[in-house]
């Protein structure tokens, strides 16, 4: 039984490793090789995200919410 319990921990601790050691050579080789400013990139990253999540605004789709325009 014994046996058994100390296989079980010795894959568990290797797959363990094996993720570690992964997830350092996927972080070391992932890295922004753009030269420039990351955070001005990531800002304009961030503003045509923003664009791009209301498609059914740019088809004019969407509800007016204008409450102006009712009356």
């Amino acid at each position: 039984m014994m046996g058994r319990i100390r296989i079980g921990l010795t894959g568990l601790a290797s797959v363990f490793l094996v993720v570690l050691l992964g997830a350092a050579i996927f972080s070391m080789f992932g890295e922004d090789t753009r030269g420039g400013n990351s955070a001005t990139a990531n800002k304009a990253d961030t503003a045509n995200h923003a664009e791009a999540t209301e498609p059914l605004a740019e088809l004019g789709l969407t509800p007016n919410t204008d409450r102006s325009a009712h009356r």
